[in-house]
């Protein structure tokens, strides 16, 4: 389940501060997060800050993209780790859409059914 009221500007906010509070963790201080940053050259995260994150993600947005489509190895920057979520809002929002016109399919064919029953 996405959380339906987040937009890709709300994503890359709340990843970017992720990261800024992983950091203050451990006492590193970065005035800013540019998604040109590599997570592990230029933030210093090894594999398990990089689990903590995904695991804080996972709870603050309510998705994981590592369970269909992406290996844990393609994220390399600050970006890939945003593009990696916004496509996978991209994907939830054009579902529902989907879903909403399957809805209004089915309550036309159905008000149709009624109508000629009469």
């Amino acid at each position: 389940m996405f959380n339906d009221k987040l937009t890709s500007q709300d994503i890359e906010r709340t990843i970017h501060e992720e990261i800024l509070r992983l950091l203050e963790e451990r006492a590193k201080v970065l005035p800013a997060i540019s998604n040109a940053h590599d997570l592990q050259a230029d933030l210093g995260f090894a594999s398990a800050d990089l689990v903590q994150l995904l695991t804080a993600l996972s709870t603050k947005l309510l998705a994981d993209p590592f369970k269909h489509s992406l290996s844990l190895t393609e994220v390399r920057t600050v970006g890939v780790l945003c593009q990696a979520y916004q496509q996978l809002l991209a994907e939830h929002t054009a579902a529902c859409a989907d879903s909403d016109v399957l809805l209004a399919t089915r309550r036309r064919a159905q008000a149709r059914r009624d109508l000629r029953r009469g």
